[in-house]
């Protein structure tokens, strides 16, 4: 099954699964050609839509749309899980195997039955994933998830507002703010992939966890790193800049986050969007919780929202002239 919702990455290699195991299928009849066809064709813009979500322009409008594909592709595994039988015996090997694992019921309904039913609402996914993506095309047409940063003061402002509800204590049990690859090492010794991860802020104090994903298969423990003012760094990198990073030319441009707290490792996210989330909210996050020591101090006493860029741009974060000063 898929790993979390939330993890992009994990998406992918399950259309990829789902794609290899339909060819099967599509060699025995129509309706799972179909399928194999329509899950191929939502792999591609699955894909560039979890890339393009990781900023604040794209985020809003492609979540919606990336989820409700991720649900579909789910689906799909779900129908062509292994039963019972096929623990024991593996998959068919002939035509007439085949046919009878279509015609296999589960909850009343054969599996021919339920890949029928699975076509319109991958379509229906496909749509709404094209749909998004020409709407962003549209409302920020130079816009790539390698695109530079500008400071966004309405990406500071939700940043703001979140740490608000954590320091007034309506999110005692913190909030899922990304999403990723996880590694950890250094940029001297080498980096060590640990899996996929689920990115917490937790309050009380302020603290980030990174938690392996619901079913990630890799075995590594919860690392809580402090957002202390004095100890807690956060940098953002494309992952070719990262030094001793074994990089395949694919991901050259993928968005990823060094983060240390002074520990033994540093760790380094591949950056995933979660919750409408987007890497320019993420990184005035960190940067304001840090500011306010862990929380040992009121946000409305360690952060001035109208210096934040300053203050961010002291600590390294380069970002592009906004569209009203290129004016």
């Amino acid at each position: 099954m898929l790993a979390g919702a939330s993890i992009a990455v994990n998406a992918a290699v399950t259309t990829r699964k789902a794609v290899g195991f339909l060819k099967e299928v599509a060699c025995i009849e129509d309706e799972g050609y179909f399928l194999w066809k329509l899950v191929d064709s939502v792999s591609a813009p699955l894909e560039a839509a979890s890339r393009l979500s990781t900023r604040y322009e794209a985020c809003q409008v492609l979540e919606p749309a990336i989820e409700l594909g991720r649900f579909a592709v789910r689906q799909v595994e779900l129908v062509l899980e292994r039963d019972d039988d096929e623990q024991q015996l593996g998959r068919p090997e002939d035509k007439a195997g085949w046919k009878a694992w279509l015609m296999s019921k589960t909850d009343g309904l054969t599996r021919k039955q339920r890949i029928l039913d699975l076509q319109p609402k991958l379509s229906i996914a496909l749509h709404a994933l094209h749909a998004g993506l020409t709407t962003v095309m549209v409302q920020s047409p130079l816009l790539r998830p390698t695109s530079p940063f500008r400071y966004l003061e309405a990406a500071a402002e939700d940043a703001y507002r979140l740490l608000q509800e954590m320091e007034f204590g309506r999110l005692p049990e913190g909030r899922a703010v990304a999403s990723g690859r996880l590694h950890a090492g250094s940029q001297l010794s080498g980096w060590q992939e640990l899996g996929c991860c689920e990115v917490r802020v937790t309050s009380a104090p302020l603290a980030l966890q990174l938690r392996p994903a619901q079913d990630d298969s890799k075995d590594w423990d919860m690392v809580t790193l402090p957002l202390s003012r004095d100890t807690f760094s956060l940098q953002r990198k494309l992952k070719f800049q990262v030094k001793a990073m074994d990089c395949l030319p694919q991901d050259n441009k993928v968005l990823t986050y060094l983060m240390s707290a002074q520990t033994r490792r540093d760790y380094l996210l591949e950056f995933q969007s979660v919750g409408r989330l987007a890497a320019e909210t993420f990184e005035a996050l960190l940067v304001m919780a840090s500011r306010t020591d862990a929380g040992e101090y009121l946000l409305a006493d360690s952060v001035d929202l109208d210096n934040l860029q300053q203050t961010m741009e002291t600590l390294g974060f380069v970002f592009a002239p906004s569209e009203q000063d290129s004016l």
